[in-house]
């Protein structure tokens, strides 16, 4: 697992738009301050692309894009047991730049 990096950001800017959740996620990134703990901010937009991956080109996006912090191809994130898949969000989530990612690629849909 790695940090994520500039690439994520454009990368992650792209999935949200493709997967039609542009509204939202600003709407959670505009309430940012507001959040108690930035971890509850990630779980929130985690659980919103999640809620709407329901197609199939949508579930692949995320694969995909999982794939780069997770350091793991595509299929081999889209066959991880559900458990080191939350472990992988919760290290995303715990690292010192969550917020300025979520508040950058929030810039990038914009």
């Amino acid at each position: 697992m790695r940090k994520i990096n500039l690439r994520d950001t454009f990368a992650f800017a792209r999935l949200i738009k493709e997967i039609g959740i542009k509204d939202e996620f600003l709407e959670m990134t505009e309430k940012a301050n507001g959040y108690a703990s930035l971890n509850q901010l990630g779980y929130d937009t985690i659980f919103n692309i999640i809620a709407v991956a329901t197609e199939k080109k949508s579930e692949d996006r995320i694969y995909e894009w999982l794939s780069g912090p997770f350091e793991k191809s595509s299929d081999d994130v889209a066959n991880m047991p559900l458990d080191e898949i939350i472990q992988g969000f919760k290290t995303i989530l715990n690292t010192r730049g969550i917020k300025a990612f979520l508040l950058s690629a929030s810039k990038l849909i914009t």
